[in-house]
């Protein structure tokens, strides 16, 4: 089945899926350009490193200055833990300054993680796809962004346009009524629904016609209605939580478009866009102290500190048998007994003792002994105090300072324990390091020569026409026994003459790998039925040249292109260009051919013809032949190159015949010189003139 016919059966089998079903917010205005959409509490989230690249990367981005961002996002989306929004802040860049392949190889990186919001990248694959006039792949990113988010109104409207585009008139006309239902109050709904009134029409007419023809194959004459603008808007969802309370808004930019999509999604190439201002981002965790147990606990080896005692005075009994009262004691009583008399002797005055009292003697003399009693008695106790709390002072003092001792040697020992445990780890690293060294320098004596290597995945039959298969293709670079990083590396692509075609340059590290899409530095698309050359060169660091000698590293692949099948109106016409069709010089025959050659025009011409028979409702075939015009003359090209290039026509309209193409739908047509892919000046791609184009039309 022809590729082309292929996409819209499946197209059509996927129709009237992945629809809306309730409404969404109209966006804001750019004050509140900002939405919270908490993540699901049942995934893990990762923890995002601060990175500075990042940080000037989006402030870059801010001020609306992608080429000076690029340099930054482009070393921080290889760091471990970035913050995801990277890949989006990436492809937004590359898209505002129109390189879009580079875009949608960003926002791939970003599809393979789990953090990155899928919808959006989907959603923007989709415009970026219609931009490109890749509708079919359009379609396919905006199924995606709606199996994320089913009511998601944008998807709706943009998968209508394409739809449209693709004439899946019954698919576009269901999606924009959706539209309507979702957002009842758009400003587009007059235009919208006179649309849908057409679409109706048309549907009608041609089920009146012939019934066969309402699905999403048939075509309508676009020109009769007017498509929608796309919204203008992405929804850029941040990962911090919000309260259920609190309004959610929408981030608006007017500049929303971007890329293709595959059918697979594990492969998906998209871009995202995305506007930055108003833009908050989360804030880093921040480290929980645990709180402090109740109960504090004391280390095993903290030391005993001395408990104060309380100093208490005992009463003693003097020699006399009297009571010692304490300073803060009563003065005894009255009514206590008197003092025995004591013998009257001398007594030395500094032992305290009180003189011999006559047994006779009055009252107010006895009285007055008895208070002087008291007043020694109380100053004695009051010096004997203060001698023992001077005394346990002293005891405390001695014992404290023991104990700091003991202490600060404990400390010192634990130091020195330390310093020599230390010492001894640093010894142990240093010497599984020259260990290591001594392994690593062996090993690497007994390395070969360095090696280059290119691995190409998808080099046959390569075909960027936008169909869905082989439309890109996958190169792997690689380099052994390089002790460093490269210092710097190129990627060339030549086309079949040995013209320079592509280049990709890159220093350190080698990617892991590099996705073409056959397209050169200029733009230009590879040419069906030829082989390129993909060359790598790397140059190894100074230690390794030093070693290996000053060299450089050289590998080298083929990719070779199949039979590309371009769309020039969807749904009625399709052409293919082919160059490598070889003839006699300066006739339409190929007796002076050599073998190989004979064999590549035979091989080519029945992959046409079964390209061709493969589309049983085309009405006409017309096979235009083109030469290449050296003089650059209206003479030369009348004269020469159109009855050549028309001889030439019908020569391949004859093989056609012969491989089973309808005669009455082939037409030949010599146009000479005309359309030249390749200027006068450019004589190393003049090759690309001399070229068969095969235009089938419904």
């Amino acid at each position: 089945m022809n590729p082309i016919f292929a996409q819209k059966k499946n197209t059509l089998s996927q129709s009237g899926k992945n629809l809306t079903t309730t409404k969404s917010p109209e966006a804001k205005t750019a004050v509140d350009k900002l939405k919270k959409n908490p993540k699901s509490k049942s995934k893990k989230e990762e923890v995002i490193v601060y990175n500075p690249d990042f940080e000037k990367g989006e402030e870059l981005f801010q001020l609306n200055r992608p080429e000076k961002a690029i340099p930054y996002f482009e070393k921080a989306i290889g760091a471990e833990k970035v913050d995801p929004k990277v890949y989006i802040y990436l492809g937004i860049c590359y898209y505002q300054i129109g390189d879009y392949n580079k875009s949608l190889a960003v926002c791939a990186q970003g599809l393979a993680r789990e953090d990155t919001d899928h919808k959006i990248l989907a959603y923007n694959a989709g415009n970026s796809c219609y931009a490109m006039g890749n509708y079919m792949r359009a379609d396919a990113s905006y199924a995606i962004s709606l199996k994320e988010d089913e009511n998601y109104s944008p998807a709706v409207l943009n998968r209508a346009n394409a739809q449209l585009k693709l004439d899946h008139l019954g698919d576009a006309r269901d999606n924009y009524i959706r539209y309507l239902e979702i957002e009842p109050h758009t400003p587009q709904r007059e235009k919208i629904e006179e649309l849908i009134r057409l679409l109706e029409m048309e549907i009608q007419r041609r089920a009146k016609e012939k019934p066969e023809l309402i699905n999403p194959d048939s075509f309508i004459e676009n020109e009769k209605m007017e498509i929608p603008d796309e919204p203008e808007k992405v929804i850029l969802e941040l990962p911090e939580e919000i309260p259920d309370d609190e309004d959610n808004s929408e981030l608006v930019r007017d500049d929303a478009v971007a890329p293709k999509i595959p059918e697979n999604q594990l492969e998906i190439v998209v871009s995202s866009v995305i506007a930055a201002e108003d833009l908050k981002l989360p804030d880093l965790p921040v480290p929980v102290v645990p709180e402090k147990e109740t109960g504090e606990k004391i280390h095993e080896n903290a030391p005993d500190i001395p408990v104060k005692e309380e100093v208490v005075l005992e009463e003693k009994p003097k020699d006399n048998a009297e009571k010692v009262y304490s300073p803060e004691s009563e003065l005894p009583p009255e009514e206590k007994k008197e003092p025995e008399k004591v013998p009257s002797e001398k007594v030395n005055a500094s032992e305290n003792v009180l003189p011999p009292v006559e047994e006779k003697v009055t009252g107010d003399k006895v009285k007055g002994e008895k208070i002087r009693l008291s007043e020694d008695e109380e100053r004695f106790a009051k010096e004997e105090k203060e001698r023992k709390a001077e005394e346990e002072r002293k005891i405390r003092e001695a014992e404290q300072a023991r104990i700091a001792a003991e202490e600060e040697e404990k400390r010192k020992a634990e130091e020195e324990e330390a310093r020599k445990a230390e010492e001894k780890r640093r010894a142990e690293e240093e010497a599984v390091r020259r260990a290591e060294e001594e392994k690593h320098r062996a090993e690497v004596a007994s390395w070969p020569s360095p090696k280059a290597n290119l691995t190409v995945e998808g080099g046959i039959n390569f075909t960027p026409d936008g169909d869905g298969r082989n439309d890109s293709v996958k190169l792997i670079p690689s380099v052994k026994y390089l002790e460093d990083e490269p210092e710097e590396w190129t990627l060339t692509i030549y086309d079949p003459h040995d013209n320079l075609f592509r280049t990709i340059k890159g220093s350190g590290k080698l990617p892991e790998s590099i996705e073409w899409d056959g397209r050169s530095d200029k733009g230009e698309l590879v040419l069906s039925k030829n082989t390129y050359t993909a060359k790598l060169s790397v140059l190894p660091a100074a230690k390794d040249r030093q070693r290996v000698g000053n060299k450089t590293l050289e590998t080298e692949e083929k990719i070779k292109t199949g039979l590309m099948l371009q769309v020039i109106i969807p749904g009625k016409e399709w052409k293919m260009v082919v160059n490598t069709i070889s003839f006699d010089p300066d006739a339409a025959t190929s007796k002076t051919l050599t073998n190989d050659q004979i064999l590549s025009n035979f091989e080519t011409l029945d992959e046409v013809a079964e390209q061709l028979k493969e589309n049983p409702e085309a009405t006409i075939i017309v096979v235009e032949g083109y030469a290449n015009n050296i003089s650059g003359t209206e003479k030369e090209n009348i004269e020469e190159l159109m009855p050549l290039s028309q001889k030439r026509a019908e020569a391949i309209v004859e093989e056609l015949v012969k491989r089973g193409v309808p005669r009455e739908i082939l037409k030949a047509d010599g146009k000479g010189g005309a359309n030249p892919m390749a200027d006068r000046s450019d004589p190393a791609n003049w090759y690309k003139n001399r070229r068969v184009e095969f235009k089938i039309k419904k």
